[in-house]
């Protein structure tokens, strides 16, 4: 929190709801800050794998409910835990009144989803730009942060011409750890230190898509429903 406070960064948040109950004190810093949210499940744990619809659907809508409640306002996004959707998932999302969907593991600009009802988008999300998958593979701090430089280098100058996401999935075990955080800083440094760059929210991404792109889109997502 303090690096991208540092920063100026809003955070977006892949929030197992069980926070809200068990760790109150972190929901109220996330809230003070601003920070922009999309549910990842109740626990990460509870995966979604092999489920019911009725079961997946029941999960979904009681963390858009736990959320609604905490914060009085709609949950605009949806990571599954441990990214564990179904071929539903995008259906029951888009029931539940979700905007945006990031299990697809998407490139770097979003596109439609063709759901049963409602609208959707699919958001992208790294598990290239992700610590903890990097630490796995053996990467370490300096490491992951000449990483997010590089993309950032390659997608800034695509940009030129066509806007490109950025997506960086950083967790506080993981990059909050003291010989790390300072190269983090380091990377926000020097990709926030050029022009043109948008540090926004998937949220704030989404309403974007949604009120500039959207009607280039809904025709085609649409007639391809009806088919």
């Amino acid at each position: 929190m303090d690096v991208l406070d540092h920063h100026g960064v809003r955070a977006t948040v892949s929030l197992n709801l069980g926070v809200i109950a068990h760790y109150p004190e972190i929901m109220d810093a996330c809230e003070e800050r601003r920070w922009d949210y999309m549910g990842h499940g109740l626990y990460n744990t509870r995966y979604m794998w092999g489920v019911t619809e009725a079961h997946e659907r029941e999960h979904i809508v009681s963390c858009v409910e736990l959320f609604r409640r905490r914060t009085g306002r709609q949950l605009a996004g949806w990571l599954s835990p441990a990214l564990s959707h179904t071929l539903l998932t995008p259906d029951l999302v888009a029931e539940a009144g979700i905007q945006y969907l990031c299990d697809l593991v998407h490139d770097e600009q979003p596109w439609p989803i063709r759901v049963r009802r409602g609208r959707l988008i699919s958001m992208p999300y790294s598990v290239d730009l992700n610590d903890a998958v990097a630490y796995r593979q053996g990467y370490e701090a300096q490491d992951f942060c000449r990483m997010l430089t590089d993309t950032f280098d390659t997608l800034w100058r695509e940009g030129a011409t066509q806007g490109r996401v950025m997506s960086v999935a950083i967790h506080p075990y993981n990059m909050g750890q003291p010989h790390r955080s300072g190269h983090l800083d380091a990377a926000l440094k020097y990709m926030l230190s050029h022009d043109a760059v948008w540090v926004a929210t998937a949220g704030e991404i989404a309403a974007w898509y949604y009120d500039n792109i959207w009607h280039q889109v809904a025709p085609m997502v649409q007639a391809g429903a009806k088919r």
